[in-house]
C-alpha cells in the first residue's frame, strides 16, 4: 500500500461498514421512502454465493456442518463504498 497504509485496516473497515450498512438498509427498507434499499431477492438481499456442507459429520446425536453465505443489499454496498472513501 502506498503511504504506509495497511491493507488489513481497509479490509476491516469494509467488513464493519458493510455489516452496519446492511443492518441499516434492512431497517430502513421497511419505510416507503427507503424501499429502494431492498434489492429484491430473498428478504431484500441478493445472494452472492452460498457454500453449504451438511451434514459434514453425523453421529446421530451430534451433527457437525459448515455453511457460508454472502448476501448484500443497497445499504451494505453503500457501507463498502464509504469504507473505501474513509480509508483514502
Amino acid at each position: 500500500m502506498k503511504n504506509g497504509k495497511n491493507g488489513w485496516i481497509l479490509l476491516l473497515l469494509i467488513i464493519v461498514l458493510s455489516l452496519a450498512g446492511g443492518f441499516l438498509g434492512e431497517l430502513l427498507s421497511q419505510y416507503k421512502f427507503f424501499s429502494w434499499m431492498s434489492l429484491g431477492g430473498r428478504n431484500g438481499y441478493i445472494t452472492l454465493f452460498d457454500l453449504n456442507f451438511t451434514p459434514l459429520i453425523d453421529f446421530h446425536l451430534i451433527r457437525f456442518s459448515f455453511g457460508l453465505t454472502m448476501r448484500i443489499n443497497a445499504g451494505s454496498i453503500i457501507g463498502a463504498i464509504l469504507a473505501i472513501i474513509l480509508y483514502r
